[in-house]
């Protein structure tokens, strides 16, 4: 366990006056139980849920429905190596893409990141291919960091910030 990271958790969490953020992200837990809609009932969100086990569909759909409670929200999905979390939180930032919600999204890796904006734009480019009208511009898909850390390759490049201004400029 990394005790310093869970610390540092710890202490910003109850710091004087984050109750406000302690009530907006509680919130979610009271809406778990309600269904998944914002993935709508086309075939491409059908094999999307599908492919995910329970706890992931529960996941996405308690960050769905925290929308409701507030329209800023914060969620944190978080578990052991192989839990499938990259899968699920990929999932979720297409369904926030395709109801047009800004989404800011990091990882304690540069690594993880990467694999995140992959699976995203993977599943965008998956869409893009079934027919959605709603994701044919990925241009909304912003990755930024340091190049040589985040290793950005051809598949990832068109969504990287520096290689887009490169190609602006």
């Amino acid at each position: 366990m990394n005790n310093p990271t869970n610390r540092r958790i710890w202490n910003a969490l109850h710091m004087d006056g984050s109750s406000k953020l302690i009530e907006k992200i509680s919130c979610a837990s009271d809406m778990v139980e309600k269904s998944c809609f914002a993935l709508g009932d086309d075939e491409t969100h059908q094999s999307l849920l599908s492919e995910l086990n329970e706890s992931q569909r529960k996941a996405i759909c308690a960050c769905l429905s925290s929308l409701h409670c507030s329209k800023s929200t914060v969620d944190l999905i978080s578990g052991p190596p192989g839990s499938g979390k990259t899968k699920t939180l990929g999932t979720l930032l297409f369904a926030l893409l395709k109801m047009n919600r800004r989404t800011l999204v990091s990882a304690p890796t540069n690594i993880a990141i990467k694999e995140v904006a992959s699976h995203v734009l993977s599943i965008a480019r998956q869409s893009f291919h079934d027919g959605d009208a709603l994701i044919r511009n990925i241009g909304d898909i912003l990755l930024f960091g340091n190049h040589e850390q985040l290793k950005v390759d051809a598949e990832i490049e068109e969504i990287y910030l520096d290689y887009r201004v490169k190609k602006l400029s």
